[in-house]
């Protein structure tokens, strides 16, 4: 979120993390309009489950590609990749294939990085 403080003039941003927040009060914080989220695949997909967060009007999706201090990233940690993977084919495939939402990278991502999770198209 501190990195997106140049675009959020004007527009309400939550953080959607585990640590910060107990999911109950960011179930009542995301009763007010929200233009952006920032969270862990894991406490998105949760959020969405509880219909909580909508994504009728999504329309970018941002990957943080930063490597943290042991050198992974979203891709590369197994968990959160799993994680990743798990709220993309239940939410956000058909919507971006529908060309209603972008996939945005954030940060630096290797050529390598890319072809072990980027497909070619179909």
């Amino acid at each position: 979120e501190r990195g997106l403080k140049m675009f959020t003039r004007g527009c309400r941003s939550v953080k959607l993390f585990a640590k910060h927040m107990k999911v109950e009060e960011q179930v009542t914080l995301l009763k007010d309009r929200v233009n952006i989220a920032c969270g862990t695949p894991s406490r998105i997909k949760k959020l969405i489950d509880m219909e909580a967060l909508s994504l009728s009007r999504l329309k970018l999706v941002v990957l943080d590609m930063q490597r943290d201090p042991k050198s992974f990233n979203l891709f590369t940690l197994p968990q959160v990749s799993n994680e990743f993977w798990d709220l993309y084919k239940g939410y956000l495939d058909e919507k971006v294939r529908g060309g209603d939402t972008r996939i945005c990278f954030y940060g630096a991502i290797s050529e390598k990085d890319a072809s072990k999770v980027l497909t070619p198209a179909e």
